[in-house]
């Protein structure tokens, strides 16, 4: 972990990323694994083949940094000192030469203020493009080919918040 004090904070850089295939869909997946999105910010342009979304992108490549207390600690700062901050930024995710879209579960919450991603994979030889979202949400597109681009937007913020994944328990088999 990196200390880092005021005014010498180096903010990390931002993603581009371009996914032709199935293997490069995989790596732009764990960059904006956790990403949250709100649903309004996702939308098909079917007139220009396009199904774009705008996230709050965690940036699992930055490493945290502690930054230093000013006054009194902070409410979430532990008793031993100072807690790790990790990294957002705003991310546009862009899929191309897209032919239909289909939705599970959204609907079912409407009031549901953001989504939050886990996986973006491709199924039947990268004709079908799949977003995973927590609590079984998901979005499929059809597409002609894997054309898909990932770019972080202004400046990265420091949170302390960390997506967490918490294993359940499973009983051994005999």
């Amino acid at each position: 972990m990196a200390m880092i004090h005021g005014d010498d904070m180096m903010m990390p850089k931002g993603l581009r990323l371009l996914a032709r295939d199935p293997e490069d869909l995989s790596v732009l997946s764990a960059a904006l694994q956790d990403g949250l999105v709100p649903p309004a910010d996702l939308a098909y342009l079917a007139d220009d083949q396009t199904f774009v979304g705008v996230f709050n992108r965690f940036m699992w490549e930055a490493p945290p940094v502690v930054l230093p207390a000013e006054g009194s600690p902070a409410d979430d700062e532990p008793a031993g000192g100072p807690a790790a901050h990790h990294f957002r930024t705003h991310s546009a995710l862009v899929f191309r030469h897209v032919a239909r879209v289909q939705t599970k579960g959204l609907a079912e919450c409407p009031g549901r203020p953001f989504l939050c991603l886990l996986a973006v994979r491709s199924t039947d030889e990268g004709r079908t493009i799949q977003l995973d979202f927590a609590d079984d949400a998901s979005i499929r597109l059809t597409v002609a080919e894997i054309y898909v681009q990932l770019e972080d937007k202004g400046e990265p913020w420091a949170t302390v918040n960390r997506p967490r994944h918490p294993f359940a328990e499973t009983p051994p088999t005999p």
